[in-house]
């Protein structure tokens, strides 16, 4: 496990050994069988847009860069104007909108995005 040093205000999730073990055969990496059903999909967006079908999610968890500059595990983003991170968003936020399942809950959508969103 890393052992880095954290802010103190980070609250990031750290699984044990045995919880990764536990956890493992849930989180699926690529979609291309259409096997997602109950699953976890750990992946950058983008790239299982094509494989999900519409209206198979209950809820998206998304936790873009807001706009900072930060390196994410080796995914350095900088930090840009408001009109180019609003382009930004625009490439692949509204895609995801399909996603969704029609009885879905548009709390989740904060800030900037939520101009994105239909009403």
């Amino acid at each position: 496990m890393n052992s880095k040093q954290r802010a103190s205000r980070n609250r990031t999730l750290t699984l044990t050994d045995e919880q990764r073990k536990e956890l493992a055969p849930m989180i699926c990496r690529t979609f291309s069988d259409g096997s997602f059903l109950d699953q976890i999909c750990n992946a950058a967006a983008p790239e299982i847009f094509d494989s999900l079908p519409d209206g198979c999610a209950d809820l998206l968890f998304l936790d873009p860069p807001y706009n900072m500059t930060k390196d994410f595990n080796g995914f350095r983003f900088h930090t840009m104007t408001d009109q180019a991170y609003m382009a930004w968003l625009e490439t692949w936020f509204p895609p995801l909108l399909r996603l969704l399942k029609p009885h879905h809950d548009r709390s989740g959508v904060h800030g900037v995005a939520r101009n994105l969103v239909p009403s």
